[in-house]
């Protein structure tokens, strides 16, 4: 009786060691831009960022089972085979996934929470599409764009031609032209200042 008092103490710290790591783990994924799963070996979801579970309803990847089904579930599958033919190599495994309004970039690699669990999946989902709108808005406080300029710029990252950014813009596509010439003149003017 006096053994199984002494030894709760010491399975009761581990239970809250390991709820307090999950929380921070919750917390530092809260904060990916990207979506981020973590996922045991045979699949079963462990963790997600909000942002993950939006785009795994957008994929349909968790809709019947527990574990995720279509293109996420088949690589996810291809990194745990992988293992066995790989046992010493932490590999990365990525494919992009083509959607109606956007890609996704799907990149899968192993994942240790710590040294008593055994390892898991950690997967990103990236929209494309988000990324480059995030880049492009960066980029026009970067070059310190006018608004209209950053309307421009973020149509052309989108890869958007001159003529329909013109008709999105109600304006000339010689009025394109010249927004254009002056973003590429205050990028080159960065790049001078900041050669890195």
């Amino acid at each position: 009786m006096t053994q199984t008092l002494l030894k709760q103490p010491n399975a009761s710290a581990q239970y809250f060691k390991k709820r307090a790591q999950y929380a921070l783990l919750a917390s530092v994924l809260e904060g990916f831009p990207e979506g981020t799963l973590i996922l045991t070996v045979d699949g079963q979801l462990r963790l997600a960022n909000k942002r993950g579970r939006q785009l795994c309803r957008q994929i349909g990847a968790f809709a019947t089972e527990q574990s995720p089904s279509g293109p996420l579930g088949e690589i996810c599958r291809y990194l745990v085979e992988s293992r066995e033919l790989f046992p010493d190599q932490n590999l990365e495994i990525s494919q992009e996934l083509r959607l109606d309004e956007t890609t996704l970039q799907i990149r899968i690699q192993w994942f240790q929470i710590d040294d008593e669990d055994e390892a898991c999946l950690m997967v990103r989902l990236e929209d494309r599409a988000q990324s480059f709108l995030t880049a492009a808005f960066y980029e026009a406080q970067q070059y310190s764009l006018t608004e209209r300029e950053t309307e421009v710029w973020l149509l052309k990252r989108s890869g958007i031609g001159n003529k329909e950014i013109a008709a999105t813009l109600f304006i000339s596509i010689n009025t394109v032209k010249r927004h254009i010439k002056h973003i590429y003149a205050k990028r080159e003017q960065m790049l001078e200042l900041n050669p890195s």
